[in-house]
């Protein structure tokens, strides 16, 4: 094993705010119980790329969110390695920036206990009727609706990594029946059933509650359509807590305006950033969630950190590592 110092070049950038800063007390909080790792760096911080050019060439680990992609195979020589700091990378899709001597990883797994409070808070919305009321008094309109418990009724999970693992846990735990949906049959200790994505319209019809928090990619993108969301039982609930692209909107407001489904909550994007339909804004029984729920400021930073120095031990010893991306799945 090579035992040289690896140059890490920590690429923050100011507008992200707190939620990205990765400072060296973050960084050393991260790498608290793998101080042997941390030993082996050699880490510099830049801010808004402002050392960018002039340490990019000598760096051999990335850590970053948003840099001059398609540069990096001419000005990173040495570069072997890019850590994402957030868990989704569709704002770097496609990959063909991506040098095939490159790994790329993500923070996947960095928001699942934040996530896992958001997603049963979200169920219990949903089986509470929470939005009708919502929708009720917006309209000055004042109706009594009853519900069940939500123990005993049936989640479907679309995406089973490490937000989706923690929404199972967190649907094992409220006593429902917990119904996984992954490109692998990999099982899940707190997932009743699995099924590839290729079952998808067959699960749909059983399904409660439908919870996505599956990534953006080729594959997904549209996933939810009217076939889809007809498939789902009359008066169900849905989550969206992947890329909102993976819902088709025209689709999700005819299902919520004609009343086919209960409720959804979707978490999105900023609509000054990212193209979404206006219409969602006026749909009934439709709560939008800006993309924040899962992020805490104060711990955050050093959860991507942690996931970091997981994904470092695999790195050293030229094993896949835990947040991998592979380039075909896209994820």
């Amino acid at each position: 094993m090579n035992k040289e110092k690896r140059k890490v070049l920590v690429a923050n950038l100011r507008p992200l705010g707190e939620v990205f800063n990765i400072t060296p007390k973050v960084f050393e909080a991260g790498g608290k119980q793998y101080s042997q790792l941390a030993d082996r760096l050699e880490v510099t911080y830049d801010y808004d790329l402002e050392k960018y050019n002039s340490l990019i060439g000598e760096t051999e680990i990335l850590v970053g969110w948003e840099f001059p992609r398609y540069e990096i195979k001419e000005v990173a020589p040495n570069l072997r390695w890019i850590h994402l700091m957030g868990a989704g990378l569709d704002q770097c899709l496609p990959l063909d920036w991506l040098p095939e001597n490159v790994l790329l990883t993500t923070s996947a797994g960095a928001h699942a206990v934040k996530a896992g409070e958001f997603m049963a808070t979200a169920l219990m919305m949903l089986n509470n009727n929470v939005l009708q009321f919502i929708t009720n008094q917006n309209r000055q309109h004042f109706q009594s609706i009853y519900s069940s418990p939500i123990a005993g009724k049936t989640v479907v999970l679309v995406g089973v990594g490490g937000i989706g693992g923690a929404a199972a846990d967190r649907c094992q735990a409220l006593g429902m029946h917990v119904i996984g949906v992954r490109p692998s049959n990999k099982c899940h200790a707190s997932i009743d059933e699995t099924f590839g994505v290729e079952h998808l319209n067959d699960v749909l019809p059983r399904a409660d509650f439908v919870l996505i928090s599956a990534p953006l990619t080729r594959d997904t993108r549209g996933m939810f359509g009217s076939e889809e969301l007809s498939n789902m039982k009359q008066g169900a609930g849905l989550v969206n807590f992947g890329r909102h692209s993976i819902v088709n909107e025209d689709a999700l407001i005819d299902a919520l305006e004609t009343g086919h489904l209960g409720g959804a909550i979707m978490d999105v994007e900023n609509p000054d950033q990212v193209e979404w339909n206006p219409r969602l804004w006026a749909t009934p029984n439709l709560l939008i969630i800006p993309h924040c729920v899962t992020n805490d400021p104060p711990n955050f930073p050093k959860h991507i950190i942690e996931v970091f120095f997981r994904n470092l031990d695999g790195y050293l010893r030229d094993e896949t590592m835990a947040t991998q991306v592979g380039r075909e799945r896209e994820y």
